[in-house]
């Protein structure tokens, strides 16, 4: 049987498993989103025991240490609210943010260009050509892939979905389960394959080349923000 359908149909039988039969009217907080609604998702998509032992989890440690040079990004010692990752490499991250920042653009974007700054520097550290990215905006999720191109780190948006937040809301992820599929086999095929590995003819993708150093892009941004301008990254979060 096809392993990602086998996937899609364990996940959808953890929500069932775990999600409230009503939605609640209270504000849902970072911890509860994290702990009720993206544990048991992100577990049954991310975590395989065939590709390499890779485990979804919750950060708590800093995610790389700085080179003895000083010349890592400074923003990689922040650490990503979850990864995806073995004892040897790790090939995803996920940042979570309230439904609170959604209309919040500096914030999101900030946050956008920290998950990239987090692929590509996993692309270098551990010789990768993709790694793949999850930005949760409440229960909104956008999905990218991050890979290696002549040298140039190219951030790419698979596609986005809404997670349900109740038994009451789950007949609604059904429409959207081609697009489920389409997300998590992309994933699989490019970050989990054992050929997700920079070959010699690929360019160096040091963590200095093609990307803004994180100061840098505080002074750019810093004193710009304007909440009324067009944002090409925004979603229709609810």
């Amino acid at each position: 049987m096809d392993p990602i359908l086998v996937k899609l149909l364990l996940c959808f039988k953890t929500l069932v498993e775990t999600l409230p039969s009503n939605t609640q009217q209270k504000k849902v907080k970072e911890h509860e989103l994290c702990s009720r609604y993206f544990q048991p998702f992100f577990q049954s998509l991310f975590d395989s025991n065939e590709d390499d032992d890779m485990l979804f989890k919750w950060m708590n440690t800093i995610t790389f240490s700085c080179n003895s040079d000083g010349d890592q990004p400074a923003v990689t010692n922040n650490r990503p609210d979850g990864c995806i990752e073995n004892d040897r490499k790790t090939i995803g991250y996920v940042e979570v943010k309230t439904i609170d920042y959604a209309t919040n653009h500096y914030t999101i974007n900030v946050d956008l260009h920290r998950l990239g700054i987090f692929g590509k520097t996993a692309l270098s550290r551990y010789s990768l050509n993709k790694t793949f990215q999850v930005m949760a905006i409440g229960t909104n999720l956008q999905f990218y892939i991050c890979q290696n191109v002549d040298g140039v780190c190219i951030m790419t948006e698979l596609n986005s979905l809404r997670l349900p937040v109740s038994l009451d809301e789950l007949p609604q992820l059904v429409p959207y389960f081609d697009r489920l599929y389409n997300i998590v086999e992309t994933i699989y095929n490019n970050c989990y394959s054992k050929d997700n590995m920079l070959t010699t003819t690929d360019t160096d993708t040091d963590g200095n080349n093609g990307t803004l150093e994180p100061k840098i892009l505080k002074a750019i941004t810093e004193k710009t923000i304007d909440r009324t301008r067009y944002n090409c990254f925004y979603h229709p979060y609810h």
